[in-house]
């Protein structure tokens, strides 16, 4: 058994468990520095099981790890979400804008000031 793969999945494992304790309060910001730094671990991880495969009790780990990830798959989804209502709703102001501000600039209108 390797330590080091045992060290990548306890960090593996810590990662997670900080994140799902503060997924309510988590900013989307902190949420992709966690998949980012999850992804680096991962990827030594996959590096280091393709020399050594895991054992029962490593695969039994990485499953737990994997079936924690849905609630950080449902946070993104939120995020993606609440993204695109943004994008729509700024969308429709933008065409409301437009559509007003079409009515006034008709280009064949012309106003004069006369003197008394």
């Amino acid at each position: 058994m390797d330590d080091n793969i045992e060290y990548l999945i306890s960090k593996l494992e810590d990662a997670a468990s900080q994140m799902i304790g503060r997924l309510q309060m988590v900013s989307y910001e902190e949420l992709v520095s966690y998949v980012d730094e999850r992804q680096d671990i991962i990827n030594q991880l996959e590096m280091k099981l393709n020399v050594n495969p895991p054992d029962d009790r490593q695969r039994a780990r990485i499953s737990a790890i994997i079936d924690s990830d849905s609630a950080v798959r449902r946070k993104i989804e939120l995020f993606k979400n609440e993204a695109a209502d943004w994008l729509q709703q700024k969308e429709r102001k933008k065409v409301q804008r437009n559509a007003y501000e079409s009515v006034y600039q008709q280009p064949d209108s012309i106003l004069l000031d006369q003197k008394k």
